[in-house]
This record gives C-alpha cells, structure tokens and sequence, in this order.
C-alpha cells in the first residue's frame, strides 16, 4: 500500500511541477508558445492538483493513472506524428522546388547549397573556382 500511495504522489507532483515551470518560464522568460502547448500545461496543472487531492485521501487511482498515461503516450504521438509530417512535407516541397529546372531563384539556391556541401568535404585541395563549378 505504501507503494501505491507514493505512486500517487510522485505523479500528482510531476503534472504540477511540470504545468508550473511552464508558466513560470513564459512569466518570467517571457518565451513564446502554441496554444496547444498552453492548453496541455493547464490540463497538466489541474491535473496535478486533483492527483494530490486523491492521493492525500488515499483513493485508488491507479488505474486511473493508467487510463491518464494511456491518453497522453497516445495524444503526444499522435502530435509527433502530425507535426513530423508537416515538417517532412514542407522537407519535400522544397526538395521538389529545388530540382525543378527554368526558376533563376531556385537555381542560385541550389548552386549555393551545392558549393556548401562541397565545401565541407573533407578534401583540402579544393580550390574556390573547383567548388563554384561543382554541379555544372
């Protein structure tokens, strides 16, 4: 039983301290956010809050626990996941951009990209005329 209490307050303390440093750092850091981000803290902090109230009177929460552990493993890789994909598409957009012929702009850009991954090669020969030619 004892176990089980500590449990209870070691989450509760967790969700507490986590939705505090957070609007701590935004208050005193003044550091930006996403309202999701803002949202989840909230949840986190009230969350936190009730567990501490359980646990004092000694309710059984865990699997209560569990279901909240369940919820926020599968909500943050479902996030991850999403904004991966996001990031992954606009990865692509830009790949695609890049090797689409007749655009100038493009066409600086990946001469520029070209000649700076020539240039961390690791052959120290290289000349600045032989990087600027690399992809001609």
């Amino acid at each position: 039983m004892f176990w089980k209490g500590l449990y209870g307050y070691l989450i509760a303390f967790f969700f507490y301290i986590r939705g505090f440093i957070y609007f701590v750092s935004m208050y005193f850091f003044q550091e930006k956010s996403e309202a999701l981000k803002f949202w989840f803290h909230m949840i986190a902090l009230s969350l936190g809050s009730a567990l501490l109230v359980l646990a004092i009177f000694g309710q059984e929460i865990l699997s209560f626990l569990g279901w909240i552990v369940l919820f926020i493993s599968v909500a943050g890789g479902a996030y991850l996941g999403y904004d991966g994909y996001g990031g992954y598409r606009i990865y692509r957009q830009n790949s695609k951009a890049l090797q689409e012929p007749g655009d100038p702009a493009c066409e600086r850009l990946a001469h520029a990209l070209r000649a700076a991954i020539a240039s961390l090669t690791m052959s120290p020969m290289r000349t600045r005329k032989s990087v600027l030619m690399v992809g001609r």
